[in-house]
């Protein structure tokens, strides 16, 4: 016996769902837009991998040891380093100093903080763009947005020179 429609819950069309949540009018131009970012996304995958398997090659351990060395951060005249940013096969790490950290006036640890998650982020999008893996947007630059605090603000001129 066939089962009658329901009319107060009828069934959704997942194409047209899909559709209604995206930009695009038709299945097919929602395919199309899909392939290109499937192969762009395959690209870039495909060059990170072979780049890692062109690491393997002792002709270049030199960026392994790059790498390795990281970035140090030493704070005021204590000729410490407070933290050190390096990358391994296993990623991005930091370790800080505890001693260093802890002897810092509560006044200064907000600013330390800062210069350390700086420190850290610039390191790995450092690491990730030159592994291939920062996906590059339509200019050419990677995806992480510069700096704001880096560039002037610019100057209103309000007639008054």
């Amino acid at each position: 016996m066939p089962q009658e429609p329901n009319h107060r819950n009828p069934k959704k069309n997942a194409t047209y769902e899909k559709l209604r949540a995206s930009p695009f009018r038709s299945a097919d131009e929602l395919a199309v837009e899909e392939e290109k970012i499937r192969l762009e996304t395959w690209r870039r995958l495909t060059e990170a991998r072979i780049f890692d398997e062109l690491m393997t090659k002792p002709e270049n351990g030199f960026v392994k040891r790059l790498w390795k060395a990281g970035v140090r951060t030493r704070f005021g005249g204590t000729g410490e380093d407070i933290c050190h940013v390096f990358a391994d096969d296993e990623g991005v790490k930091m370790t800080v100093n505890k001693d260093v950290y802890n002897s810092l006036p509560s006044h200064e640890v907000q600013f330390i903080e800062s210069v350390l998650r700086a420190t850290l982020e610039g390191f790995e999008a450092s690491h990730m763009r030159v592994r291939g893996l920062a996906k590059a947007d339509r200019n050419g630059s990677d995806d992480r947005a510069p700096n704001q605090f880096l560039k002037k603000p610019a100057s209103k001129n309000n007639g008054n020179s």
